[in-house]
């Protein structure tokens, strides 16, 4: 699962404690290259922010004189990495090992767990922020239900440790995108995955919980 859905475009364990990709790959997105926005379909707002013209000399300096050689950062020039208008603007598929530290996931951490993110749960619309315990089962953040807006206002938290309501409607919030296997996702109400593809991202959550 990992090989077929994950490893093109993030590479994996090269069983000796680094990491390794494919580097013969034609795809026409793959390890070490940025995928536009609009194909993961995440929230593209953290590439206009205000400093997205100052960060890519930094990146740059760093990637090329510490990172291993063969790595496509290594080798990128500076054009590469300054964010340019339209279907150019994207985010950088790179490894992802210790995934487990990651959470909440996604660019804006609009996603709590792996399990979320993956498709073998739904994605929750709010969710409450704070000190959120970890939940090692659904690798990721642990966070109570939240009540229903009352006259369009989230409610306040429901004790000292979440702080605040996550809403994935506010602008930047979005946890839309990164549907991955795309099989997990579009499920209408009430349906529940057919229980060979739940398995399989079942599997694949227990691998990832290795990275």
């Amino acid at each position: 699962m990992y090989q077929a859905q994950c490893y093109g475009c993030h590479g994996g364990p090269d069983g000796n404690g680094g990491w390794t990709w494919d580097k013969t790959s034609t795809a026409k997105f793959k390890f070490g290259d940025v995928t536009p926005w609009r194909v993961l379909g995440t929230d593209p707002e953290r590439l206009h922010f205000r400093h997205a013209t100052e960060i890519p000399p930094r990146v740059h300096a760093r990637f090329t004189t510490e990172f291993r050689k063969d790595h496509p950062l290594a080798t990128f020039g500076l054009d590469d990495m300054i964010a340019r208008t339209g279907d150019a603007l994207g985010y950088y598929n790179g490894p992802i090992s210790g995934a487990f530290l990651r959470a909440p996931y996604l660019h804006n951490a609009s996603v709590l767990t792996l399990a979320e993110l993956i498709g073998l749960e739904k994605r929750r619309t709010r969710f409450y922020r704070g000190r959120n315990a970890y939940d090692t089962a659904r690798v990721g953040l642990v966070s109570p239900s939240v009540p229903d807006a009352v006259g369009g206002i989230s409610p306040g938290p429901a004790n000292k440790d979440n702080y605040f309501v996550f809403d994935t409607s506010v602008r930047g919030n979005s946890a839309e995108g990164h549907r991955y296997p795309d099989w997990g996702f579009g499920l209408k109400p009430g349906e529940s995955l057919p229980t060979e593809r739940k398995l399989q991202l079942e599997d694949l959550l227990e691998y990832l919980k290795t990275l």
